[in-house]
């Protein structure tokens, strides 16, 4: 993945070479953070998986819209994890079914950044892995973790996380099994 910092200055006025600067990036994996209430000059925040299967990381990016951008890495030990089983129900969904991070999102306000993936626990069960993450200190923080399992012989997918103002972390995904009860989840 690449970070594109481009100044909106530059954009507006139809400058034909914007000034900007590149972060490329192998790390990288999914798109940054939405962070519902940020403002002009907050960092981006991105959440990627560390690629040993036991940590993330959490990488705050700085002057954003400026020549000299800064990135800083912070890595997050989690529970362990594996990647992903493809559900036996259904093959043909098998090339969306990852466990790269499904998304992340933020409240600048509640200082908190949640995220989720889909990770395996066995053979035949995935389930839905979510952190909330404290960064009110600058540095990325661990707040809660945790997993939410629909048992045995079925997989979670396409799991999604969101936070609201009053600090409530609201989740949805969809589930492959023989359960085809419809399952609801409140977190935090």
């Amino acid at each position: 993945m690449e970070v594109v910092a481009v100044n909106a200055a530059d954009l507006m006025n139809a400058v034909a070479s914007p000034q900007g600067r590149k972060k490329r990036s192998r790390r990288l994996q999914r798109p940054a953070t939405t962070m519902h209430d940020s403002v002009a000059g907050d960092p981006m925040w991105l959440v990627t998986e560390h690629g040993n299967n036991t940590s993330i990381d959490v990488i705050k990016m700085t002057g954003v819209l400026t020549t000299s951008a800064g990135f800083a890495y912070t890595n997050l030990a989690v529970t362990g994890y594996s990647g992903v089983v493809a559900p036996r129900q259904s093959q043909r969904h098998h090339h969306h079914h990852q466990h790269r991070f499904a998304h992340s999102e933020g409240r600048g306000a509640n200082n908190t950044i949640v995220a989720i993936h889909a990770v395996a626990v066995s053979s035949t069960q995935d389930v839905a892995q979510w952190y909330a993450i404290d960064v009110s200190s600058g540095t990325p923080v661990l707040a809660q973790q945790g997993r939410v399992s629909a048992g045995a012989n079925t997989y979670i997918v396409f799991p999604g996380i969101d936070i609201n103002a009053s600090n409530q972390i609201g989740m949805s995904y969809m589930k492959s099994g023989t359960d085809t009860s419809t399952d609801i989840c409140r977190c935090g």
